[in-house]
């Protein structure tokens, strides 16, 4: 199991809000924005579906791949980041809303670690992993 943090920040909004998701706890988790009836959050996951990305699954090579083979115009950068041991691959494109996309990518396995989406209106998702918290108490 993954917990991930996502972030969305709007040029409008002062603050940006945050959304924690537990991936692979099951269907259940990734019925969260029905069951609770947020709207916002239902907005988000329209407009990443919109996109080829999965609200579900936020941080996932095959929906930045299905993204990118969907653009017929697109520029690719490859960052090694040989310090933190990471690869960061960024699409850019002048075609659709989504307008620039980066996934972080550690070397060691290959794991998708953290994902920025830049959309033309200058909202941004970021979407990275965080340490999963234990429920047991320190002693």
């Amino acid at each position: 199991m993954r917990r991930v943090q996502i972030r969305v920040a709007s040029p409008s909004a002062r603050a940006s809000r945050a959304i924690v998701r537990e991936i692979g706890a099951g269907p259940q988790a990734s019925r969260l924005a029905a069951a609770t009836g947020d709207s916002e959050e239902a907005r988000l996951a329209a407009r990443l579906a919109a996109h080829h990305f999965d609200l579900a699954d936020p941080l996932s090579i095959t929906h930045f791949q299905a993204w990118r083979a969907s653009l017929a115009r697109k520029r690719d950068a490859v960052q090694e980041r040989r310090d933190a041991r990471l690869v960061a691959l960024t699409t850019t494109t002048d075609e659709g809303e989504l307008r620039r996309a980066e996934i972080v990518v550690r070397e060691s396995d290959d794991r998708p670690i953290q994902q920025t989406l830049s959309f033309h209106d200058g909202g941004d998702v970021v979407m990275e992993e965080v340490a999963a918290w234990s429920s047991r108490r320190r002693r």
